[in-house]
């Protein structure tokens, strides 16, 4: 899912890097979603649920439901983590999430989104846990799977607090029984949100595509 704080972006935006992706033999998929102005929670996870329904259902005569992937950048990875942790967006769509492989968690907010918070006329900079915020559903009720793997990416130089906000996930994810081993983070140097998903090398190409396809390969 791509990225744009809810109110911009496109399914088109990265296709590049995604092509480069797919060259290492793996199926992409990107999805738009309904966003601000014009709409607000929950729609976007909504449609992201519906889009993962769609994709399964798509791809299930070329790939196992073991070997699927849920993912996006910044706010796109909000969408993921909501996806993941706040159940009942896949389970309407009759998805069962325990099937995904894994999830790629890039630049997302595990608190209450910015614009939710603006949505209600609040300080978009406020730290608020609820409903809206991923984190909100780590509690006793949340059951590790022990096959699902997460690549957790942040720059260096993010969003005041986004660093240590995905710090926390991390441990609170551990705290409620994910073991450590399932989870990596990595901490993107010398770069500023979402920068690096962007850049290219001196042949033109994207090496963030290649630490994409290979944590996937490693951990299928």
């Amino acid at each position: 899912f791509h990225g744009g704080g809810l109110e911009a972006g496109d399914k088109k935006d990265d296709r590049g890097m995604y092509l480069e992706v797919a060259e290492q033999g793996i199926i992409v998929v990107s999805a738009n979603y309904r966003m601000y102005p014009d709409f607000g929670f929950p729609v976007y996870l909504e449609d992201a649920s519906t889009a993962v329904a769609c994709a399964l259902e798509c791809v299930k005569n070329y790939t196992k439901y073991g070997q699927v992937w849920i993912g996006g950048i910044s706010a796109g990875g909000y969408i993921s983590m909501m996806l993941h942790f706040a159940k009942d967006y896949l389970a309407k769509q009759c998805v069962d999430e325990s099937l995904i492989r894994g999830y790629i968690f890039d630049a997302g907010q595990p608190t209450t989104h910015f614009n939710v918070l603006r949505e209600r006329g609040m300080d978009t900079g406020a730290i608020r846990v609820d409903e809206a915020a991923p984190i909100f559903y780590l509690t006793e009720k949340y059951v590790a799977n022990p096959r699902q793997k997460y690549f957790v990416i942040c720059a260096e130089n993010d969003f005041p607090g986004r660093p240590e906000q995905n710090q926390m996930l991390i441990k609170a994810m551990i705290v409620h029984g994910c073991d450590e081993k399932q989870i990596t983070y990595k901490v993107m140097n010398n770069f500023t949100h979402a920068q690096y998903v962007w850049t290219k090398d001196e042949n033109g190409h994207y090496p963030y595509a290649t630490m994409i396809g290979a944590f996937i390969t490693k951990n299928q």
